[in-house]
Formats: C-alpha cells, structure tokens, sequence
C-alpha cells in the first residue's frame, strides 16, 4: 500500500469513527496531516516531471487539495479546541466523526 492509499482509508475511518471529546479529534487530525504529508513527499517524487514530459500527475493536483484542506482543517480544529465553544452543541449530534469535527471547525469558529 502506498502513502496516499493509507492516507485515504484513515480519512475513510474516521468519517464513520464517533468523536466523543474534541482531544480525540485533535490526535486524529494530527495523525492525519502526518499521513498526508508523507503522501505529498511520495507522491511528489513519484510524479516529478521527466524529460520529455509535461508535468504531474492530476492525481498530484487532486492530492495537493485534499493535503491544504487537511491542514486548514487541522489548524482550525486546533483554535476550536482552545477555544471554549461547545462545539457538541454546535453539531448537535449532526456529523459528530473524528473527520467531521474536524472538516467543520472552521465554520463553527465563525459562527461563534
């Protein structure tokens, strides 16, 4: 299995994984952005422009998304965390995962 597939199905597990405290979402997002930018470094060196050729992969640019929302993600889950909001009622009971409180955390700090 490579990088970016385990990326991918620990992203899977946790949008059917219930989050029950905001640290466990905080570790899982923090595992997370470790898988991605291990997936970026490989996938990054697997799709690096050969001679004669025209560029990467659109399985780069996919991944290279998907890697920025995971980081914006992570560090919005982060300020969420310290910030106080009940992020519970926030959600009420609505995509409580590891990966959706993490996936929404930048719009429950701006709703706040």
């Amino acid at each position: 299995m490579n990088p970016c597939t385990i990326f991918y199905k620990a992203r899977d597990k946790g949008q059917v994984t219930d989050c029950q405290h905001i640290s466990q979402a905080v570790d899982y997002w923090s595992y997370l952005v470790d898988l991605a930018v291990d997936a970026r470094d490989w996938l990054k060196e697997a799709t690096e422009k050969k001679a004669g050729e025209c560029g990467r992969s659109p399985e780069y640019y996919v991944f290279t998304r998907d890697f920025n929302t995971t980081i914006r993600a992570a560090n919005s889950l982060s300020e969420l965390a310290s910030s106080g909001i009940d992020w519970k009622a926030k959600l009420a009971g609505f995509n409580r995962t590891l990966y959706g409180v993490g996936a929404l955390a930048e719009q429950m700090l701006s709703s706040a």
